[in-house]
């Protein structure tokens, strides 16, 4: 318990427990989050920053267990066996938690950074709609949706894993309610959508809040339909082509917030004024060619240059530039983090 009470007494508020979820159901720390041990590997996107240190409980037949975070590089300097933990003393301190849901991973820190202004900016609304291209893991999608049920959102990726994650993030969450489409897909150099499965989500998916209990039949499932679907002729859409053959009964195909995190498509920057409402904001946050830092990945050709999203929408009389820094990552590489707000 010294070390459960040196946690608490740390103001440190980041724990991942390790049990099971009945186990964790019944009972468990205040602000702690539960990745069940067989899941950790499919589910490390939600830990936190590797600069961050947080709390670890092990359950109580895999003592040891969270080796494998410090092998990955993660800062566990609180790690609790299960066979340690002392309920009594635990809830006579009061350090028992609630329903309530925490997480243990963060956005894109320019979005996180940036939400008060955009949200004070559309409070007028009753329902503010949100498109990721390039969801990754479904963090920013998971962060918006859990922060504030006015948020609906629509997320789209290339890469089968990037559906599976965002999948069991939203359902975990208990935010999957608020997901209106999850679909990978391919965004052609002609701006054209090719449509690669819907197989991970429909209108009745959606009703669905169950957290997966079997993560891995339920994605060796999926991943079967995949490859059905991809044995025959794909077609190649406009996005609102798109957007309405994945969501017929759709009321809506233009959005209160775009997204677009370390993914770059220059022919759907050009398409973006018109998927934007009147007073919604493009977010993008993307490597750029400076000539200030030398790095290898991406490839220049896949790089912002220095200026090429501010020019761009400056030349549009109903688009201004809200916000344009150049900011490093935690590796040190230079992104250029951008809003843009559509006027008329």
């Amino acid at each position: 318990m010294k070390i459960l009470r040196a946690w608490i007494e740390s103001s440190n508020t980041l724990c991942l427990d390790l049990r099971t979820k009945l186990d964790f159901k019944q009972r468990h720390l205040k602000s702690s989050t539960n990745i069940p041990l067989s899941q950790l590997v499919l589910r490390q996107s939600e830990l936190p920053p590797k600069r961050l240190p947080f709390a670890v409980i092990e359950p109580i037949n895999e003592k040891g267990c969270s080796s494998w975070l410090v092998e990955h590089g993660w800062q566990v300097p609180w790690v609790v066996w299960e066979g340690n933990l002392q309920w009594k003393e635990i809830e006579a301190n009061q350090w028992t938690g609630n329903d309530d849901q925490h997480v243990l991973f963060q956005p894109s820190p320019f979005l996180s950074s940036n939400i008060e202004l955009l949200e004070q900016g559309l409070k007028e609304r009753d329902q503010w709609t949100f498109l990721d291209v390039g969801c990754g893991s479904g963090r920013d999608v998971g962060w918006l949706l859990a922060r504030n049920k006015k948020w609906r959102a629509s997320a789209f990726d290339y890469l089968a894993g990037a559906m599976v994650r965002t999948d069991i993030l939203v359902r975990n969450l208990h935010v999957a309610q608020q997901l209106d489409i999850l679909a990978q897909v391919k965004l052609m150099n002609n701006g054209q959508w090719q449509l690669i499965s819907n197989a991970w989500w429909n209108e009745q998916h959606n009703q669905d809040t169950k957290e997966l209990q079997d993560s891995q039949d339920e994605i060796t499932r999926r991943l079967a339909m995949v490859e059905l679907e991809n044995s025959n002729k794909k077609e190649l859409y406009t996005f609102k082509e798109l957007y309405h053959h994945l969501l017929p009964k759709t009321e809506y195909d233009t959005f209160d917030l775009i997204l677009n995190i370390r993914f770059l498509s220059r022919p759907f920057l050009l398409e973006v004024p018109e998927l934007l409402n009147v007073g919604g904001y493009f977010i993008i946050s993307h490597f750029v060619d400076d000539e200030r830092y030398d790095y290898k990945q991406p490839k220049k050709s896949l790089r912002l240059q220095v200026n090429e999203i501010s020019e761009l929408y400056g030349k549009m009389s109903q688009m201004e530039v809200i916000q344009d820094v150049i900011e490093e990552i935690e590796d040190g590489r230079p992104v250029n983090s951008i809003i843009v707000r559509r006027k008329f």
